[in-house]
């Protein structure tokens, strides 16, 4: 492809030689770029692509695009305001424009994404429409999942991915889309056939810094979207109006809530089981059953629904995908249940999260609700206080522990989560985090129910730049194990 055409629709600031360049293949990583290859490259956070511009020309580079002058003077380069920004348009056009031929949604909010776009794919699936999947438990281009990097993947990664997908025969895909990957520009160059929110809370301020800016980067998905797709909101978060506010015209916008909405319930039933209820939208309502615990997955299941139903499936259809909605690893993952006491692990990671795990399984809860929970390091430090006061309000029993402490102290960590505790109320404080899931599982009585929150689906903790194996899953099965020895 010649250089020409990769670089179509891309907004150029300076172009210097090579327009006639053939382009065999695109990299933003410099010991990956090979013969033939265009570097693009930009200045991030932690370091400066532009560094590593004489390797990418010395491993064969044909042409450079990125955001700032550099020193090869006469070496064919482009200069662009936002490399990953541009990334994304190359990426698309290098890729043959996936998106236009794989009906991507593209699915945004705090909490509840990976448990919605895994059930629209489920959905998909069900009414016959082969759909990948990309997000935080991995990535499916058709060919099952695979362990995925980072919940949005980087631009190139991404249109190669969705490029994958066509040719394995995927007419959709469900994606769940960060804040980080909307404020960087990864997701440029795709044509959403539609977008869902979920909710809005606080994280992610130690990169967003204010919960304005947070909230601006969520809805850029919703501003990207073109006359004829469609949005689906959540009515019942106070972020989800100003959400539906940012589409243009010709942007069809579907509400949904538990209460209210153009998809909402009648009936809701909830139990350890699941849930079941009446599904109302504007084809009329029918009865449907949903696996998953809590009124905040009905919610998602709810953000699922209305997205297919806006793609064309009927009520009947999606009531019945409800049903079969799959078991989503580390979110309300029921590791022990029936016996004398039940475990869950879930990923709650938030405030908000943990209060709606919590307050699912306080009403469902025979005896004592414990729950074990951390928060990670070098992320939002104002929001640890916030989640030890919510574990607080909902469980009987705390016990804070380590998460992914990362390159912090992890005892200043539970000092933070602490400071949110009221004075009336004391919490057991263990540093290791199998050792507080050990110590949960064997103290709780019969009867009681014990949350594991915090790491959910991960199989690492991350401490002092090593990833070391660690499961929450596995830990809770040694712990019952032990228990059950005596």
């Amino acid at each position: 492809m010649k250089l020409t055409e990769v670089m179509k629709g891309v907004a150029v600031k300076e172009w210097q030689g090579g327009k006639e360049a053939e382009i065999s293949a695109l990299s933003y990583e410099s010991q990956k770029v090979e013969k033939g290859s265009l570097f693009c490259t930009w200045k991030g956070k932690k370091s400066d692509g532009h560094a590593f511009v004489p390797e990418a020309i010395q491993r064969g580079a044909v042409a450079i695009v990125a955001e700032q002058k550099t020193k090869e003077t006469e070496f064919p380069r482009i200069r662009v305001e936002n490399g990953r920004r541009a990334l994304g348009r190359m990426a698309a056009n290098f890729y043959g424009n996936p998106s236009k031929e794989v009906r991507v949604v593209g699915i945004t909010g705090t909490n509840g994404k990976t448990s919605t776009a895994l059930l629209l794919q489920s959905l998909f699936e069900g009414c016959g429409l082969r759909c990948g999947f990309l997000g935080t438990v991995g990535n499916d281009v058709g060919k099952g999942r695979q362990p995925a990097k980072q919940t949005t993947p980087e631009a190139l990664d991404l249109q190669s991915m969705l490029a994958e997908m066509r040719e394995n025969g995927c007419r959709a895909a469900s994606m769940e889309v960060s804040s980080h990957a909307l404020e960087q520009g990864r997701t440029e160059g795709v044509n959403y056939a539609g977008a869902v929110f979920t909710n809005l809370g606080r994280d992610h301020l130690d990169y967003h810094e204010t919960m304005s800016s947070y909230e601006s980067a969520k809805g850029k998905l919703f501003e990207s979207l073109e006359e004829g797709s469609f949005a689906v909101i959540h009515q019942e978060d106070p972020a989800g109006v100003r959400m539906g506010a940012r589409c243009r015209p010709g942007v069809r916008v579907m509400t949904y809530g538990v209460d209210r909405g153009d998809v909402h319930t009648k009936n809701l039933k909830m139990g350890m089981g699941g849930s079941s209820f009446v599904l109302c939208s504007p084809e009329g309502e029918v009865p449907a059953t949903l696996p998953w615990l809590g009124r905040f997955n009905v919610a998602n299941a709810l953000a699922a629904a209305a997205a297919a139903m806006q793609a064309g499936w009927s009520a009947e259809k999606v009531a019945t995908g409800l049903g079969r909605a799959p078991v989503v690893t580390g979110r309300m993952e029921k590791v022990a249940h029936g016996g004398e006491i039940s475990v869950l692990v879930d990923y709650a990671h938030t405030a908000e999260a943990v209060s709606a795990a919590l307050s699912t399984l306080k009403p469902l809860t025979q005896g004592s609700l414990w729950v074990v929970l951390g928060a990670g390091g070098d992320r939002d430090t104002g929001k640890r206080p916030a989640m030890g006061a919510a574990a607080a309000k909902w469980a009987d029993q705390v016990v804070l522990t380590s998460d992914n402490p990362r390159s912090e102290d992890p005892k200043k960590i539970l000092q933070e989560m602490a400071a949110g505790l009221p004075t009336r109320k004391s919490a057991q404080i263990v540093e290791n985090r199998a050792e507080a899931i050990r110590i949960a599982v064997s103290s709780a009585a019969v009867g009681d129910v014990v949350l594991i929150a915090g790491k959910g689906h991960e199989e690492f903790q991350e401490i002092r730049g090593e990833k070391i194996p660690f499961s929450d899953r596995r830990e809770v099965e040694r712990a019952l194990a032990e228990r059950s020895r005596g």
